[in-house]
């Protein structure tokens, strides 16, 4: 039998993702916020709808999006010895454990590396309260209309969002080596956890080992993109549809494309809490622009209409001196 009790996960992700998991842990126990940087548009959109967009990877400003990270896993594991090695770690929960996760990720891939999509955000640090990250205020959103919107993600309790089926990961910005090391780091916690590993099962092994590969190719970005501190929340609608989110056909800066659309709001009966406006935005920072103060009325009377108290208070003007 698979147990697949919370404390059994828990430990299953700190074995197969060591650095998500401690990502997590720290995040939590900092009392961490995040951001969503975008334009001024695009966020009074987001308020005014209770609706945030996820575009397919494809269509995201880094265009080797979801590329590079399978692309540093085949190179791992066309080693013969590498992969020796991780399949060795992993033989003694049963023979063909690692070939099985293996050969399931390269069937889903072809699907999920054109349909998977994603809705980023960053880190927020307390230093960033008043005027944002000025790095992220010239990358995103239009220059003469800028907008963050800083969130309160519901980690705990951990099912509060389970019926999106949308999964929140940090970006690992990393080359190569930085992959190997991690994927040995996963082949020794493997070996020390065999005995825990046994009790969970065969199949929960492989989905286990697969949900890895899958997370690392869609979270795997390159260093350059460092600075952002991004993390991704990640669906996969050929893999794990949910009836919350909906679909529609959308254009982009003159591109039509499919998004999906996450609801801010709580749906309790289906497993959803905690991503209502009120609870979810914690304040919206107003970018460098011509128009500050129109913008500050704006998104004062979307927060107030949405339900947020103290909406006067919540609605920052950056004071960033960057030319629009």
């Amino acid at each position: 039998m698979v147990n697949t009790d919370h404390a059994a996960q828990t430990r299953l992700s700190g074995i197969f993702m060591p650095f998500a998991k401690a990502r997590r842990d720290e995040v939590i126990a900092r009392k961490g916020r995040f951001v969503h940087y975008t334009s001024a548009e695009n966020a009074m959109n987001i308020i005014r709808s209770r609706r945030m967009w996820m575009r397919n990877a494809k269509c995201m400003n880094d265009y080797m999006e979801v590329s590079h990270g399978h692309e540093l896993l085949v190179q791992f594991f066309q080693d013969k010895d590498r992969k020796e090695h991780f399949f060795e770690a992993l033989k003694p929960c049963g023979t063909e454990v690692a070939e099985k996760a293996i050969r399931l990720f390269d069937q889903w891939w072809q699907k999920l590396e054109f349909n998977t999509f994603i809705c980023s955000i960053s880190e927020h640090e307390p230093g960033e309260n008043n005027h944002g990250r000025l790095s992220m205020w010239r990358a995103y959103g239009q220059p003469s209309a800028r907008a963050a919107i800083v969130l309160n993600v519901p980690f705990e309790p951990d099912d509060a969002t389970k019926g999106l089926k949308v999964t929140l990961s940090p970006v690992a910005y990393s080359e190569y080596a930085d992959v190997e090391k991690e994927l040995y780091a996963v082949i020794n916690n493997i070996r020390a956890n065999t005995d825990f590993l046994l009790s969970q099962g065969v199949q929960a092994i492989v989905n286990t080992v697969f949900a890895m590969l899958l997370v690392a190719s869609v979270s795997l970005k390159h260093e350059g993109f460092k600075e952002e501190k991004e993390w991704r929340a990640i669906y996969l609608p050929d893999l794990n549809p949910s009836k919350l989110m909906s679909r529609s056909i959308e254009t982009i800066s003159g591109v039509p494309q499919t998004v999906y659309k996450i609801p801010l709001e709580d749906i309790p009966a289906e497993d959803v809490t905690g991503v209502s406006i009120p609870q979810l935005v914690e304040r919206v920072i107003i970018g460098p622009s011509q128009y500050p103060f129109p913008m500050y009325q704006a998104f004062r009377t979307a927060l107030e209409e949405a339900g947020v108290e103290n909406a006067d208070s919540r609605v920052i003007i950056s004071g960033i001196p960057l030319r629009t």
